[in-house]
């Protein structure tokens, strides 16, 4: 083997390492789209907890967490099959929200059927479990800036613990929006700039 073969086989596996860089990333539409469902959600839920159809709340607020988890699924599936590449961050990152997904479907919809945890306390049981997901992703991508934003569910919980009102929607429809959605436009941003990078 001459040199130069050496060095274009270099290129090639430098090339290769580049383009399955490139190719992991997500859209951020598995933070966006059902961030945006959780907002809309929690807001409709707390509107009908004041009126005459707040029987409609809980039914409504399961309702709108599982069309939530399927949304995500198939989100999730769809942006797998869209991969060519499998790399190692990658399946740490699915593993990652996997595990985070089975524990929050756990606390939103067996521990309210105990009796001892109300379905809008179960919502606020998840906190700490996005937080770490949230966190994981900003690690995994390379992106401080969500990492920082998982902040949002904790600081979300210690304005909640030190005020009167445990359950305030509006609040945490600012955490999903800052700790959730935030990240997944972060994405979406580095999401296009390498399909225009690859596309040069």
């Amino acid at each position: 083997m001459t040199k130069t073969d050496m060095q274009q086989e270099i290129s090639i596996i430098k090339e290769m390492i580049d383009k399955s860089r490139n190719q992991f990333v997500q859209s951020g539409l598995l933070f966006i789209i059902p961030g945006i469902m959780i907002v809309f959600t929690l807001l409709l839920v707390h509107f009908l907890h004041q009126t005459e159809y707040h029987t409609f709340a809980q039914p409504l607020m399961i309702a709108g967490i599982s069309a939530v988890i399927v949304t995500s699924i198939f989100i999730g599936v769809r942006e797998g099959l869209r991969d060519k590449v499998q790399t190692y961050a990658k399946y740490v990152f699915s593993q990652v929200w996997l595990a985070c997904g089975a524990a929050i479907a756990i606390v939103v919809f067996i521990l309210p059927l105990s009796g001892e945890v109300p379905s809008q306390a179960a919502v606020i049981l998840t906190f700490p479990i996005l937080s770490i997901a949230i966190y994981l992703t900003g690690v995994i991508f390379k992106i401080n800036l969500i990492r920082w934003s998982s902040l949002a569910w904790w600081l979300g919980m210690i304005l909640m613990a030190v005020t009167e009102n445990t359950y305030n929607p509006w609040l945490i429809s600012l955490i999903f929006i800052f700790g959730y959605i935030l990240p997944g436009i972060l994405l979406n941003r580095q999401y296009k700039k390498q399909e225009a990078q690859n596309a040069a």
